[in-house]
């Protein structure tokens, strides 16, 4: 890419025969613009042509504002056939008054891609002249000549030039531009522009005499792509005795500006030229060194840029990363501003070792050159590591099993280098019972006879010491692998063989030593071991579910552990935190376990170990043991402990709270270990026979007298029942009777409880079902007084039916289906 770097006459002014077509695109398209009156107004159309000159497509307006005039058009197009028109607009039609600089992009289809744009922010004076130029990018440049700027200090008012560069987009880059800033340059006019492929651009107008010698002359200002101004304006011809009038400004093909211009020369009046050259891009450059070790820190310095071969003299450089080919590891580095190259991230040769980055190196006149470079990541003997540091502190209880300590770590050798090294597990302070040591694992075998250690049924290495404060030390063989190492650290228990040991925390540390012939040693890793010589209770649900009318035995999995063994004379307490009158707590007393409710003594295999107190409504149970309480015995009392409730209607979970208080001088207290019973709210069915006798022909029986319902959410309003003979037969009938506090009305099927209508039924008759729907009157009482009342009567055949009975509560949740047998009889 060839950038301007200086805005340097390249020989004399010259005679020019003609001005070069610098209006068509790529393919000879060009695009015509001019003025049309239109109901006493000017207005701006435009024209696209084909490169032999043919129309293409219709005349087109091109002004979207039609008020007054529109005029004094221009036009700018691009290679690929896009283009912009801009001109100048009177806001009334007194040319006295002010004028505006409007634009309008098209696409390559003749398409507006934009409205029109008010290119000037100073809307005072008349804005005019105005000229376009557009790159490659579709980037474009508007200039036009302002009568309202007054010069400071002089407040001299008179004819300025400015631009306003915009993207392709047709965005604003920046502000307007004041071109000509010399402060006595009062009469600049007739300004054109001309924009090379990567958006750098010259400007030129015709200056005042004052500037130019005896007569009007031409200045120019060159600009880059960003709208910096490169130096200040400057006059262009050399010849400065007559007038010279009307620049016009081209891109060359090749690389750099002509200004072109009408002007009085020695001998005759002519058209002038004037080019301006581009200087040298670099060629080439390179960097002082592309390797980096791999794991050093971020912000590690690789190399320094430079040697940069280029043709001008005396340039500084800078160095920036750019997309392009080659840039798939850019974001891997950056350049700071003394054109070194360093690391942004820490660099892995296991997993990568080359990158590819693209450069670019730009000179003090805006010429660059880019490159691609290959940094290479040299492999360095990791040291191993030990990952998942986060350990969340086990509790070891005493007399319990060895515990596990490091099963979540994992070990890392990204060399490999995991044969014939060394795993080192100390307690740092370590008491005289505890113990480190290997069990049987996942995969790992370990013989305490010769002290070995085997890995899928290969021996990997030996181990040594792990008592007290003495190093359990691993020592792997050539055999040992990644995944063996892993799970041997994983097979390591912790212990304490005291009944009693010491409460408090111990640490402990590991360090892997690979087999390099360096033996790097991995950072410690510590993990701690909160040991404890109070009483914990494990394994109970942490929610259960209760059916209303049933026993729920709220921990039948429970253990208990003790760190002192102190399960003589100790007592377990269980309580309902928020309980309720109708609740109860109790021992169930089967199997092994027999409870005597008459004095609460409890007996485990046939000795009485403790008695129970309490247990009803809000009072906690409590079973206190004596001399014969044991671990065994104690944990099947738990596993016996028992919820209940009489009420038909409980919709409250209750939430239960469950504490050992040990047998020591101080009692000590586990945990309070907790749980939600979850009232389930399906309701249920009891107290329904399984079979009934009829006979037929005879009178009708009652079927479900003594029935009961319970509904945990207590929704009998709203509810309905369904009761079906399933294998019902002509002649089989379900009905309701009227008794007690029950009438039932035949003739609308209503049904009443004590004096008020509660539902109404329907169905019945052979295997039809029978179904009552109650109302918003209806309660607990009336749904089962109303069931109580169902009857069966046949005078069908003999034989047995099936009776099936499901109720709905208001909430539409349903009971399990009741079923009976009714046998009837000749």
């Amino acid at each position: 890419m060839r950038q301007l770097l200086s805005a340097t006459p390249i020989g004399g002014q010259t005679n020019a025969v003609t001005f070069p077509d610098a209006g068509r695109d790529a393919n000879g398209n060009y695009v015509v613009t001019t003025n049309r009156v239109e109901n006493g107004n000017q207005e701006v159309y435009a024209q696209r042509y084909n490169s032999s000159d043919q129309p293409i497509g219709g005349e087109f307006h091109v002004n979207q504002t039609t008020t007054n005039d529109q005029r004094f058009s221009e036009v700018a197009i691009n290679s690929d056939g896009s283009f912009v028109i801009v001109w100048t607009s009177t806001q009334d039609y007194n040319f006295s008054q002010d004028y505006d600089v409007y634009a309008r992009q098209y696409n390559a289809s003749g398409t507006p891609i934009s409205n029109e744009i008010r290119v000037n922010t100073q809307t005072e004076g008349r804005q005019q002249q105005p000229g376009v130029a557009i790159d490659a990018d579709g980037d474009f440049v508007v200039v036009w000549k302002s009568d309202y700027y007054t010069f400071s200090p002089f407040a001299i008012s008179g004819y300025s030039i400015f631009a306003q560069r915009y993207n392709a987009s047709g965005v604003a880059q920046g502000s307007n531009l004041l071109v000509n800033p010399t402060q006595l340059d009062t009469w600049a006019h007739e300004p054109s522009v001309a924009m090379d492929d990567t958006g750098n651009f010259l400007i030129a107008w015709e200056k005042s005499t004052t500037q130019s010698g005896s007569h009007d002359g031409i200045g120019a200002r060159l600009y880059s792509a960003n709208g910096t101004p490169d130096g200040s304006d400057f006059q262009v011809e050399t010849y400065t005795t007559g007038w010279q009038t009307v620049p016009v400004v081209v891109a060359d093909v090749g690389g750099g500006f002509s200004v072109y211009w009408t002007g009085e020369g020695p001998n005759a009046t002519s058209i002038y030229r004037q080019q301006y050259g581009l200087g040298a891009a670099p060629t080439d450059f390179g960097v002082s060194n592309a390797t980096i070790a791999e794991n050093d820190p971020i912000g590690t310095v690789i190399g320094d840029f430079g040697g940069v071969v280029d043709g001008d003299s005396g340039q500084a450089y800078s160095y920036s990363l750019v997309a392009g080919d080659g840039d798939v590891d850019n974001a891997s580095f950056t350049i700071n501003g003394s054109g070194q190259l360093l690391s942004a991230e820490k660099f892995n040769f296991e997993t990568q070792d080359t990158y590819l980055i693209r450069v670019k190196v730009s000179d003090s006149g805006g010429f660059s050159f880019e490159k691609q470079f290959t940094i290479t990541v040299t492999d360095v003997n990791d040291a191993p590591s030990l990952e998942n540091g986060a350990l969340i502190p086990p509790v070891y209880i005493a007399k319990d099993v060895p515990l596990t300590i490091f099963d979540s770590v994992i070990v890392t050798e990204e060399d490999g280098e995991f044969a014939n090294s060394t795993l080192t597990l100390q307690l740092l302070n370590g008491a005289g019972n505890d113990k480190l040591e290997l069990l049987d694992g996942f995969l790992v075998t370990v013989n305490t006879v010769d002290s070995t250690v085997s890995f899928n049924g290969t021996v990997v290495g030996t181990y040594s010491g792990g008592t007290g404060k003495t190093a359990l030390t691993i020592s792997f063989n050539s055999e040992a692998t990644d995944a063996a190492v892993n799970l041997v650290l994983a097979a390591v228990r912790f212990s304490n063989s005291s009944s009693s040991p010491t409460a408090y925390t111990r640490s402990v540390s590991v360090q892997l030593t690979d087999g390099s012939s360096s033996h790097l040693v991995s950072p410690a890793m510590l993990a701690s071991i909160q040991v404890s010589n109070v009483p914990v209770v494990r394994s109970v649900p942490a929610t259960t579910n209760y059916q209303l009318g049933s026993t729920l035995f709220v921990a039948p999995s429970g253990t208990l552990a003790d760190g002192g063994g102190n399960f003589a004379n100790s007592i377990l307490t269980v309580r309902i935190t928020n309980a309720g009158a109708t609740d109860l707590l109790t021992v169930a007393g089967r199997g092994l376990v027999t409870f005597n409710s008459g004095d609460g003594s409890i007996t485990y295999k046939g000795t009485t170990v403790a008695t129970l107190t309490g247990g009803q409504g809000t009072t906690p149970l409590s079973i206190a043991f004596n001399g014969n309480g044991t671990m065994e015995s104690i944990q099947a009392v738990l596993r016996q402990v028992t919820f209940s409730n009489t009420s038909q209607t409980l919709s409250t979970d209750r939430k239960l709270a469950i504490q050992l208080a040990d047998g020591s001088a101080s009692h000590a207290l586990s945990a309070v270990v907790t749980q939600t019973i979850q009232i389930d709210t399906t309701p249920v069915l009891r107290g329904i026979p399984t079979s009934y006798n009829s006979r037929a022909g005879a009178s009708p029986v009652g079927l479900l007298s003594g029935i009961t319902v319970a509904d945990g959410g207590n929704q009998f309003a709203g509810s309905s029942a369904s009761i079906q003979l399933i294998n019902g037969l002509t002649g089989d009938l379900l009905t309701l009777t009227s008794k007690d506090n029950v009438a039932i009305d035949t003739g609308d099927s209503s049904i009443r409880f004590q004096g008020v209508l509660v539902g109404s039924f329907t169905g019945g008759t052979g295997s039809d079902p029978l179904l009552i729907t109650f109302n918003g009157s209806a309660n607990l009482a009336a749904v089962q007084a109303v069931l109580r009342r169902l009857t069966f009567s046949t005078t069908g055949a003999v034989g047995d039916r099936t009776l099936r009975v499901t109720f709905s509560d208001g909430s539409s949740n349903t009971s399990a289906a009741a079923n009976q047998t009714v046998h009837v009889l000749a």
